[in-house]
C-alpha cells in the first residue's frame, strides 16, 4: 500500500512537472506571437501610410500627365481630355511604369500582410487560448 502511494506521488509530481513546463513554452509562444503580431501591425501601418503616399504620388503623375502642353494651350494641338496623355519621352514611361509597380507591390504585400494578421487572430491565438486553458 505505501510503495503505491510513494508511486502515484511521483507520478503525481511527474504531472506537474509536465503541466508546468507546457505553461512554459506555452507563454514563450504567445509572447513570441505577440511580439510577432506588434511588428507585422506596425509594418501594416508602415505599408498603408506607403500605399498612400504612393496614390498621391500617382494622383499626381496623373493630373501632371492630362495637363495639356505648352503647344496645347497655344491652340496648335488641342488634347481631349477623356483620352490618355501621351508620354513625351520614354523616361517618363519608364517612371510611370516604375511607379505603378512598385504602387502594385505594395498593394500585393500590403494584403499578405493582412492575411497573416487574420490568420493569426483567428486561427493562431484562438488555439493557443484554447490549449492554455485547457491544460
Amino acid at each position: 500500500m505505501m510503495f503505491r502511494k510513494l508511486k502515484n506521488r511521483v507520478a503525481a509530481q511527474t504531472a506537474r512537472d509536465r503541466k508546468k513546463q507546457r505553461m512554459t513554452e506555452l507563454e514563450e509562444a504567445l509572447d513570441s506571437l505577440q511580439e510577432e503580431n506588434a511588428k507585422l501591425a506596425a509594418e501594416n501601418d508602415a505599408l498603408r501610410e506607403s500605399s498612400g503616399t504612393l496614390i498621391q504620388e500617382n494622383s499626381i503623375l496623373r493630373q501632371r500627365l492630362e495637363t495639356p502642353t505648352s503647344e496645347g494651350a497655344s491652340g496648335n494641338t488641342p488634347r481631349v481630355k477623356s483620352e490618355p496623355a501621351v508620354l513625351s519621352t520614354p523616361l517618363q514611361w519608364e517612371q510611370t511604369q516604375a511607379a505603378f509597380q512598385l504602387a502594385t507591390y505594395c498593394v500585393i504585400c500590403l494584403l499578405a500582410l493582412l492575411m497573416c494578421v487574420y490568420v493569426y487572430v483567428h486561427v493562431c491565438f484562438p488555439v493557443i487560448m484554447y490549449l492554455y486553458r485547457n491544460i
